[in-house]
């Protein structure tokens, strides 16, 4: 999905590769797999991913987000992106109203 979403940003929207930003959100138990987990997300990106932020852990016994397959939470962010955010609220209003989705 964050792929897609990527292409969608750079081919059909047309942003510069510079306005888009990448985070990785991690829980503090996985900091001794900070490397792995840039490096993975660098792959799926096709950029190195430089930013973490550590989450404060939860005093959760079953916690499901751990171990191996955990790779932590990435966020996809558009610099100067307000007038992108009307432009796509409007399309889903205008697609909504148009196609009988609401």
């Amino acid at each position: 999905m964050i792929k897609v979403f990527l292409k969608w940003l750079r081919e059909m929207l047309e942003i510069n590769e510079e306005d888009i930003h990448c985070e990785i959100y991690l829980h503090e138990n996985s900091v001794n797999r900070v490397e792995e987990v840039k490096d993975y997300w660098s792959k799926v990106v096709g950029e190195e991913v430089v930013k973490i932020y550590f989450k404060k852990n939860k005093k959760r016994q079953f916690r499901k987000n751990m171990g191996k397959e955990y790779f932590g939470l990435l966020r996809v962010s558009v610099k100067k992106s307000t007038d992108l955010n009307r432009k796509i609220a409007g399309w889903i209003e205008g697609i909504c109203k148009n196609c009988g989705v609401v």
